[in-house]
């Protein structure tokens, strides 16, 4: 049984800045949990815990059904508490976009017709970058980030336990067609 999400890993430009916008607050002193930083990923679908033959079947749907959907690019806006203002999760929060709820939609297509349930809520897209950050909630909240995300690859990821603390790596990943570079897009 393996932990499984799908997810976009997250591009070395939007990692620098969203980095740069945390380096003065990340003391050791601290009870925050931050994230390394290649564990930083933005979730498109949670699998769960599934058998072996879902992730191999999973991995084919993903190469089959995302083979036409293009690169994108999408607003980085702030940091944010996550699911709400109560939480202590802090988070980027991603602009939704048309073409990123697509990519959503498809992910959770694909986990359900596996038999995977998928959560009913509305789809939020972000960054999740520290756990058991409430202390720092109120001077991080008003930071802006201005940047972009370069949507690129999406990839079915293993959550996994190693020396106590949670890891995401890659076991699939799926690059998006290129388009014709613009400004904004990737």
């Amino acid at each position: 049984m393996s932990r499984l999400f799908i997810g976009c890993p997250i591009d070395s430009d939007s990692s620098e800045l969203i980095a740069r916008a945390l380096s003065p607050w990340q003391t050791k002193q601290q009870q925050v949990q931050w994230l390394q930083r290649d564990n930083w990923h933005m979730t498109l679908a949670f699998v769960g815990e599934v058998e072996d033959s879902i992730e191999r079947e999973l991995a084919m749907s993903m190469a089959t059904d995302l083979s036409d959907q293009q690169c994108l690019a999408v607003s980085l806006l702030n940091l944010s508490a996550f699911p709400d203002a109560h939480s202590e999760i802090l988070v980027a929060q991603v602009m939704a976009s048309p073409a990123l709820e697509t990519l959503h939609h498809i992910c959770t297509n694909l986990c359900a017709n596996l038999s995977v349930p998928q959560h009913s809520g509305k789809y939020r897209p972000h960054i999740t970058l520290a756990h058991n950050a409430r202390s720092l909630l109120p001077r991080l909240l008003p930071l802006k980030l201005s940047g972009h995300l370069d949507i690129r690859q999406v990839a079915l990821y293993r959550s996994e336990v190693i020396d106590n603390k949670r890891s995401y790596r890659i076991i699939h990943q799926c690059a998006l067609r290129q388009v014709r570079p613009t400004k904004h897009n990737c």
